[in-house]
C-alpha cells in the first residue's frame, strides 16, 4: 500500500513545491516598483519617521501610566524609545497566570512570558506589551491605565468556579 501511495505523494510534493517557488521566488514586480519610488522620493523615509513617532507617543503614555509601580518590589519596565513592544516585569505577588486572567476579564488581551518560553523552563513573571496593535492612542491610554490600576492592587480578587 505504501508503494502505490509513494508516486501519488511525490507528485503532489512536487507541484506543491513547484506552487511555492512560482509565489516566492522573488519580489511581485508591482511591490518592487513601489518600494523603489518610495525609497527614491522620500516617501518611505516619511513612512518610517511616522511610524517612530506614533510608536514613541505609545512608549510614553505606557511609562506615564506605570510610573508610579516603579517603587514595586520586582516590577521594571524595559523597552526600546520607538519599539512596538515593551517587556514588563510583574511586581509582587502578581503571577502571569493571575495578571493575564485579570487584564482578560477586563477586555484586554496579554502575552505573558510562557508564550515566549522554549521547552519545561520556569519563566519569569513578565508580559509582552503591544502597543502597536490599537488604532487609536486613546485605546492605549486606557489598556495602560487599566494594567496600572489591576498591577496596584492585590491579586486574587475575582471569581472562581
Amino acid at each position: 500500500q505504501a508503494n502505490s501511495l509513494g508516486p501519488t505523494r511525490c507528485r503532489l510534493g512536487e507541484k506543491l513545491r513547484a506552487t511555492v517557488r512560482m509565489t516566492t521566488w522573488m519580489t511581485p514586480p508591482l511591490m518592487a516598483e513601489v518600494a523603489t519610488r518610495w525609497i527614491a522620493d522620500g516617501t518611505g523615509a516619511r513612512l518610517t519617521a511616522w511610524q517612530r513617532e506614533r510608536a514613541r507617543e505609545r512608549v510614553n503614555q505606557a511609562r506615564h501610566h506605570l510610573a508610579p509601580l516603579a517603587g514595586m518590589d520586582g516590577f521594571a519596565l524595559t523597552g526600546h524609545d520607538t519599539a512596538h513592544f515593551m517587556w514588563m516585569t510583574l511586581p509582587q505577588p502578581w503571577r502571569n497566570v493571575d495578571f493575564k486572567a485579570e487584564m482578560e476579564a477586563r477586555g484586554i488581551r496579554v502575552l505573558t512570558a510562557e508564550s515566549f518560553a522554549v521547552g519545561r523552563r520556569d519563566v519569569p513573571h513578565a508580559a509582552r506589551l503591544c502597543i502597536g496593535a490599537p488604532r487609536q492612542l486613546e485605546d492605549t491610554d486606557r489598556a495602560f491605565a487599566t494594567v496600572a490600576e489591576v498591577l496596584s492592587s492585590a491579586p486574587g480578587g475575582g471569581y472562581v468556579v
